[in-house]
């Protein structure tokens, strides 16, 4: 899995079209609501890649199975963390 320079929370987007590759993706809205605090090293980018991954494939009909969902998931913290600070997510 490869991924261009976008923001990380385009990351798991990507990561799930590449994935399933729907022949038509239809418009949607994503609202995220979280009481996980934001850099505080909860875990709160992995919880919203995964909560993405699943939620997205889900909506475009092709639900991912949980390993798929968590190997994606890992593959993109370690992409956006892993430069700054070193690995957050122990899977």
């Amino acid at each position: 899995m490869t991924f261009r320079r976008i923001t990380p929370w385009q990351q798991p987007f990507e990561a799930t079209l590449d994935e399933i590759t729907p022949y038509h993706t239809p418009s949607f809205t994503i609202q995220l609501d979280s009481t996980i605090p934001i850099a505080a090293g909860m875990g709160s980018g992995a919880a919203v890649t995964v909560a993405i991954i699943r939620a997205l494939s889900a909506f475009l009909g092709k639900p991912l199975p949980n390993e798929r969902i968590s190997e994606m998931a890992y593959e993109i913290e370690k992409s956006t963390t892993a430069p700054l600070q070193g690995l957050t997510t122990p899977w």
